[in-house]
């Protein structure tokens, strides 16, 4: 197979790990590199749809509190990985208070390989966007393995002061492609600030 149809087909099955993952069935292991949980369905917006696991985790850094007018900044960076084969995708969603921030940008920060790429897109309900990181060198052999091996900065403006108490930001639907023959879905989690 060209080059090009694999990292098509691997950008294709990313994409489809994230708007569908409610319906895929994963293998429940007992560790290495098997998947560690199953697919939920959601029964509101914005409310995780994939069932946290251990096999990766994300951290989302940054303010707990804002003025109206500030630009906010937090760092979304692998925290975790417990795949020895590592990751050659990683998919979550960003569900933030969308009252209190107006998402302005993102730029990737630290990456395995040059070549990974990390695509956004709005969710169809307010608050809510979309992430798949994958790599997109011809070789696709750059696995991030280690914590700070991928790092997004996300940018937003605050519309109104943050509410003390209130969650502001959370990482959801956190899971990865793995490093191996079968490309086989991991399954993760994230915080919240």
């Amino acid at each position: 197979m060209k080059k090009n149809t694999v990292r098509f087909l691997l950008l294709i099955l990313s994409l489809i790990m994230v708007i569908s993952v409610s319906a895929c069935g994963g293998n429940e292991g007992e560790g290495g590199d098997e998947p560690t949980a199953q697919p939920t369905e959601a029964p509101n917006p914005g409310t995780p749809t994939v069932q946290p696991g251990n096999d990766l985790a994300l951290k989302i850094e940054g303010p707990a509190s804002f003025k109206k007018g500030d630009e906010v900044k937090y760092t979304i960076s692998l925290d975790e990985c417990n795949l020895e084969a590592g990751l050659i995708g990683i998919d979550y969603t960003v569900k933030f208070d969308s009252a209190a921030l107006s998402f302005t940008g993102e730029e990737q920060i630290e990456a395995p390989h040059e070549k990974w790429e990390s695509l956004s897109r709005e969710g169809s309900d307010a608050g809510i966007r979309i992430y798949t990181c994958i790599d997109d060198s011809d070789s696709m052999d750059h696995p991030a393995k280690a914590k700070g091996d991928y790092v997004l900065n996300i940018t937003f403006k605050a519309e109104k002061d943050s509410t003390e108490g209130q969650e502001i930001i959370s990482l959801i639907d956190v899971t990865g492609t793995v490093f191996n023959d079968n490309l086989d879905m991991a399954y993760g989690r994230g915080n919240s600030i």
